[in-house]
């Protein structure tokens, strides 16, 4: 099975589970949820990988 085909499948499942940007949000809270079960600092993982970029 190619990821074409794959993420066809997964769409035509998906269209009841609400919309696509529900998705993002339930993504992003169990990745929240994650990263407090296991002490990460996020802010401060954030500050290291992404802001060091920062002009």
């Amino acid at each position: 099975m190619d990821i074409e085909s794959l993420s066809e499948r997964l769409e035509k499942i998906s269209v009841g589970y609400g919309t696509f940007h529900q998705e993002f949000a339930d993504v992003l809270c169990q990745l929240l949820l994650f990263a407090k079960q296991h002490d990460v600092d996020l802010p401060a993982e954030i500050e290291s990988k992404w802001l060091v970029y920062e002009v």
